[in-house]
């Protein structure tokens, strides 16, 4: 029976005490250590060889640590270690243990002894073909199982696959191996073949997107979460770690599994970086940095809008081949693109702009709009042919006849100043609010500044269709 005091909402000992069977092991002591994150981990404390000792992780405390204090107190030649795993990375108390941070825990290390240490952690030895530079060895590689093995001069055995129940693609064979191993596992065959878990914690998170707009409105979802877990069936939550180093965090929030917008991003800043934290319902957690790309799409707002170089002193057409829904953030319905162009007029200069789409046989159903410098509404207009376009079209690859959607705008500017116009689907028509437009497709623009008025007299469309200019003066 156990002396330890458990604390039952996370069966975590408040101090690790060792426990020890009542029979001494005959080929020397062995140490078993577990971590209390591992499922059932009170079904494998009980489970182990007779003879062994059973060191309970406190799981808020430094576990090289405590393995150090517990083998001072208790000496062994054989040291086995369970705990949830990753590539090259063992989950032992508050800090994982892996090449990055091997060396701070040298001078423990090497005062362990252990003849044998048998690690009972999924996919540790995985990374383990990976070899990387020391830097306090020139030109030596090294990994991190053969790093344990050099400080601790132990004989090291692990595995690169799951630890625990078959069913689950586990099994308990250590197959990667340093040194000859003299120890057998430290649980019983019944154990081992009860067990219903495996030794693995969340190892990865993914977001669907990470590339969004700069202009997108607050509370867009940008992407879903999903978590890697070699226990199936594991549910997951997500969090956002906040700290110094974090700082980006603050723009963004999480609501269940997707990750939004919670601040205006800042200007001129091409990424943020943010930390995720993803909890299982056993209270495994995992860590990983995310890096969220922004783009300003030329033309989404009239901030990004792309300069025709129109202007009085240079008055040359302009002509453009665009498309509605080559917006990059694929958490917004392609049909909510917008496209916006600048230009510069003087009070009293008189342009066109000119939409084909339907005209060469495209999807898009356009809307033109003619905004001032802040945004506001001047002019709009749809489903009207250009001076000289037929106002009926006939298809001759599907053989039949359909109206010309197109639309057309003669302005004349009221004062001198910058001056935008907007080309979207019809049914999307306030600047950059995201609204589902009626269609997506290819269309050409063109926007020429003429130095007199339009010539009443000029042909209308073949139809007798006027020209529709909705004038918006306050």
């Amino acid at each position: 029976m156990r002396n330890s005091s458990l604390a039952h909402n996370n069966s975590i000992t408040l101090e690790p005490p060792l426990h020890q069977n009542a029979h001494p092991h005959a080929d020397g002591e062995i140490l078993v250590v577990i971590d209390p994150r591992v499922d059932n981990y009170q079904m494998l404390s009980v489970g182990v060889n007779p003879g062994a000792k059973v060191l309970i992780l406190n799981p808020s405390r430094d576990g090289i640590e405590q393995i150090t204090k517990a083998i001072a107190t208790e000496a062994a030649s054989s040291l086995h270690i369970v705990c949830h795993g990753a590539p090259g990375l063992l989950y032992l108390g508050k800090t994982p243990l892996n090449l990055a941070n091997i060396e701070q825990y040298r001078q423990q290390l090497l005062e362990w002894g252990v003849a044998d240490i048998l690690l009972y952690a999924c996919n540790v030895a995985a990374g383990d073909n990976v070899l990387f530079p020391t830097s306090f060895i020139p030109y030596q590689f090294t990994s991190f199982l053969h790093r344990l093995h050099e400080l601790t001069g132990a004989n090291i055995a692990a595995s690169a696959g799951r630890i625990g129940n078959s069913t689950q693609g586990g099994s308990w064979h250590l197959e990667s191996q340093i040194g000859e191993i003299a120890s057998g596992l430290a649980f019983s065959p019944e154990i081992m073949q009860a067990y219903p878990g495996i030794l693995a914690k969340p190892t990865d998170i993914s977001l669907s997107n990470t590339f969004v707009e700069g202009n997108l409105p607050f509370g867009i979802p940008i992407g879903s979460f999903s978590t890697t877990d070699a226990d199936i069936g594991d549910t997951h939550t997500y969090s956002l770690a906040f700290g110094e180093v974090y700082t980006d965090n603050h723009f963004f929030a999480i609501d269940g599994s997707s990750l939004t917008i919670k601040e205006p991003f800042l200007e001129n800043k091409d990424s943020y970086n943010i930390m995720v934290l993803t909890h299982d319902q056993a209270g495994e957690f995992f860590w990983e940095p995310l890096t969220i790309n922004v783009s300003q799409e030329v033309g989404d707002t009239i901030e990004t809008a792309l300069s025709t170089q129109l202007s009085p002193v240079n008055p040359a057409p302009f002509t453009f081949t665009g498309t509605i829904t080559d917006h990059q953030n694929i958490a917004l319905a392609p049909e909510s693109d917008i496209d916006i162009f600048s230009l510069q007029l003087n009070a009293g200069d008189l342009m066109t702009i000119d939409i084909d789409a339907s005209e060469f046989g495209s999807s898009l159903d356009a809307a033109l709009r003619v905004l001032d410098w802040q945004g506001n509404e001047l002019a709009q207009s749809s489903n009207n042919p250009a001076p000289g376009e037929d106002l009926i079209l006939f298809q001759p690859e599907q053989n039949s006849m359909s109206l010309n959607l197109d639309p057309y705008i003669e302005f004349t500017a009221l004062e001198t100043g910058t001056y935008y116009v907007e080309v979207k689907g019809e049914n999307n028509l306030a600047l950059a609010n995201y609204s589902s437009g009626s269609s997506t497709g290819e269309y050409n623009l063109e926007i020429e500044l003429l130095d007199k008025p339009i010539d009443p007299m000029v042909p209308l469309g073949a139809s007798g269709a006027a020209i529709m200019v909705d004038p918006i003066l306050g």
